[in-house]
């Protein structure tokens, strides 16, 4: 029932505020998006394309609100990706999970053979806590040049970035930023999950703004 009633939120907030005006900074490459979009039964950590078409922004707006349910709905279930660590390039298996209220997500490293070896504790991140989201080339600036060098070139396309901030308990003022970064299932994939994470930034952010002015 959240995720219905969230969807329904976003409905309006997209017809009445037009969710490509409200977020300019949203791409998606070549302005195409895909005319249908699914993950096969069984296999939730890819994504089904079929026929790629241009769309009018009508069209884009429902495109965007279908690939958002998906997005969810695949979140929620669990995603293996594999984590890595930006100052020694390496990767490791782990999983991300969306929490079924959409205000959160859970990124942690399995339990495997080579997860000893792999230090960085997990992160559970509230959407609101969001400073960015990368993917690709967008990340190389987070990443130290040893690092990124290990990385192939499709690595590279599948590698994501969120940036996020903790108030510390001993001063709400002050902010702790950090990073965790994996690699998605697909390059396709990855641009999905950052296109996602800036639409419900938006849509955080536009939702507090009548509370910020009631106090």
């Amino acid at each position: 029932m959240a995720l219905l009633s969230l969807f329904s939120h976003l409905q309006c907030w997209a017809c009445c505020g037009d969710m490509e005006d409200e977020a300019p900074d949203l791409q998606v490459p070549g302005q195409l998006l895909p005319k249908k979009m699914s993950f096969a039964r069984g296999h939730r950590s890819t994504w089904a394309m079929d026929e790629r078409i241009e769309t009018k922004p009508s069209a884009r707006r429902q495109e965007l609100k279908e690939t958002m349910k998906l997005f969810a709905t695949r979140g929620m279930q669990g995603v293996p990706v594999q984590l890595f660590d930006e100052s020694s390039g390496s990767l490791h298996a782990g999983t991300y999970q969306i929490d079924d209220r959409l205000r959160s997500i859970h990124i942690l490293p399995e339990d495997t053979a080579d997860s000893s070896a792999y230090s960085r504790p997990s992160h559970t991140v509230m959407f609101s806590q969001i400073l960015d989201v990368g993917t690709g080339k967008e990340v190389m600036s987070h990443v130290e040049p040893g690092a990124w060098t290990e990385l192939s070139p499709l690595e590279r396309d599948r590698l994501l970035v969120l940036v996020y901030n903790i108030e510390t308990p001993e001063s709400l003022s002050a902010v702790d930023c950090r990073k965790v970064f994996f690699l998605e299932t697909d390059t396709e994939s990855s641009k999905i999950f950052a296109l996602c994470v800036r639409i419900l930034r938006h849509y955080i952010e536009d939702i507090k703004q009548p509370e910020l002015r009631s106090i």
